[in-house]
């Protein structure tokens, strides 16, 4: 449970994470510091989310916005297996809805 004393915190980290992951909608050079920071990011932030609905700290229309997510294949030169990411295990080009 998130404490009412701490939201101000979850918020700020939530609007951080955002505008981190907007900055990369245009991103062409991505390497494992970066996939890595990305997927913290979206751990993060869904986790935050979660805590403060569960505390009942986010407002009913905050808490009900949908939003959806596409996983789109990495490109590469090769194709490896031993190499395989993880957007390549998800189900390309379906949205994923996150409530």
């Amino acid at each position: 449970m998130i404490e009412v004393y701490t939201k101000e915190y979850w918020l700020n980290e939530l609007k951080e994470s955002a505008q981190f992951l907007e900055s990369l909608y245009r991103t062409t050079v991505w390497d494992n510091e970066l996939e890595f920071k990305t997927e913290k990011a979206v751990f993060l932030g869904c986790y935050a989310i979660r805590k403060l609905k569960e505390s009942k700290l986010l407002s009913t229309e905050l808490s009900g916005f949908n939003t959806s997510l596409i996983s789109h294949p990495i490109r590469s030169e090769h194709d490896s297996i031993v190499d395989e990411k993880w957007s390549k295990n998800t189900t390309l080009g379906k949205a994923i809805v996150m409530n």
